[in-house]
């Protein structure tokens, strides 16, 4: 309690004061300079409203001294320059044209034509002679390969083969009926020659003692 007291009732109050007081001599160290700011904004303010006063009077008399000097370069301008560029201009545009038909009817009716000419000789020489010539060189051996080396080798190619096939041909019509005429003749003599040996009958064979035999006879009966 006596500690609240002296707080609320002693320490309080005096803190308060003191910071007061501390304020007070903040504000009136303060004077000069809120005076000293104060002027500085009342002079710049008069010189402001002196200036625009001043300029709200000056400019248009500037406005005014600008268009009284300008009045008469204006009219000059206006109704005697003006005019004397248009027609200068006019006068300039027919010379030129006038000047220039010479070269334009020349360009247009001669030169014209001229290039027109030569680019279409261009393109013709190269579409009827140097297309045509390169095509030709280009297709001739395509055409000879095609139509004449090619059937050559397969002529050369083919006659040997059909000479083979003839041969062939011819052997076996000579050979056929001589083969059969063969094997005829050797089925009659292999005929002949087996009633001969059966005829015969198997041969026999005495052996002589003490001897080798000279001559042995073998024959095989069927």
């Amino acid at each position: 309690m006596i500690r609240d007291f002296f707080y609320y009732n002693i320490y309080v109050p005096l803190y308060s004061f003191n910071m007061w007081m501390i304020k007070m001599i903040k504000f009136i160290l303060s004077i000069p300079y809120m005076i000293f700011e104060l002027f500085f904004r009342f002079v710049i303010m008069i010189q402001k409203l002196i200036f625009e006063i001043i300029l709200a009077i000056m400019i248009p008399i500037f406005k005014f001294m600008y268009w009284l000097i300008m009045f008469i370069p204006n009219l000059m301008y206006k109704y005697v320059i003006l005019p004397i560029n248009l027609a200068m201009m006019w006068l300039l545009g027919w010379i030129i044209y006038i000047v220039t038909w010479v070269p334009n009817m020349i360009n247009l009716y001669i030169t014209l034509p001229i290039l027109n000419f030569m680019k279409w000789l261009n393109w013709a020489i190269w579409i009827f002679i140097i297309w045509p010539v390169l095509i030709f060189f280009i297709a001739l051996p395509y055409i000879m390969w095609t139509y004449v080396i090619n059937p050559i080798i397969q002529i050369l190619i083919f006659l040997p083969r059909l000479i083979m096939y003839y041969w062939k041909l011819i052997m076996q019509l000579i050979m056929q009926p001589i083969d059969g005429l063969c094997v005829g003749i050797w089925n009659i003599l292999d005929d002949i020659f087996d009633s001969i040996i059966s005829a015969l009958g198997p041969p026999e064979w005495n052996p002589v003692n003490f001897t080798f035999p000279i001559f042995i006879w073998l024959a095989s009966v069927e």
